[in-house]
């Protein structure tokens, strides 16, 4: 899980969010469905809800959307809990599918972690003999339960995604044993994983 820098929304959604909450219409269908200059709702959350430039990466897994899984958006408050929060610029984060669909699915806590609000870089930890995440172990018991759960609900220490950690933090080592900056700047500034670049280049300096 990586910091999500959320940006504005764009001028015209509080319209399409009155619109939305005058009418029975199911969110994931609307943001798909609905357009504005011949671009869904989902397309321009997409584009716009990072800064320029940034790269597309799962606000959860950090995995880069598009290679690993098609481009979603959770509704971080489900809808079932709260129709009202279908169209909240703020309820709604980028995510990949396995994140959104096949691990969270309707479940949902206040408890879990919010990457535009809560200091995830700081309270989550990276096992690299297994590729393992866990809570930051300085932390007060009321934070690491919240990490342990958010780590849980998004299915973060699945098998494959532990490998797929695993095989980012060799590369960036090998990376570092050729000084290969630029290499090194990628995966940090782009990913996937960015959490595991942070702690191996804090390790070396």
């Amino acid at each position: 899980m990586n910091r999500l820098d959320r940006q504005p929304a764009p001028p015209f959604w509080a319209e399409k969010e009155r619109q939305y909450l005058d009418v029975k219409k199911d969110a994931g269908k609307a943001l798909r469905e609905w357009t504005k200059e011949n671009k869904s709702m989902a397309t321009w959350f997409h584009e716009c809800v990072r800064p320029q430039g940034e790269s597309r990466n799962c606000a959860y897994c950090d995995a880069i959307l598009g290679e690993s899984s098609s481009e979603t958006i959770d509704h971080f408050i489900p809808c079932y809990f709260d129709r009202t929060l279908g169209f909240a610029w703020t309820n709604l984060y980028p995510a990949c599918q396995a994140c959104n669909t096949e691990f969270k699915g309707t479940k949902w806590s206040c408890k879990l972690l919010r990457p535009d609000i809560d200091p995830v870089e700081d309270w989550i930890a990276f096992d690299p003999e297994d590729g393992r995440l866990y809570p930051a172990p300085e932390f007060d018991r009321k934070t690491r339960a919240r990490v342990r759960l958010t780590i849980k609900v998004f299915g973060l220490n699945a098998f494959t995604r532990r490998q797929s950690r695993r095989k980012v933090w060799k590369s960036i080592w090998n990376a570092m044993k050729v000084s290969d900056d630029e290499m090194l700047q990628l995966y940090a500034r782009e990913g996937p994983y960015r959490l595991v670049s942070r702690l191996v280049l804090a390790s070396k300096t």
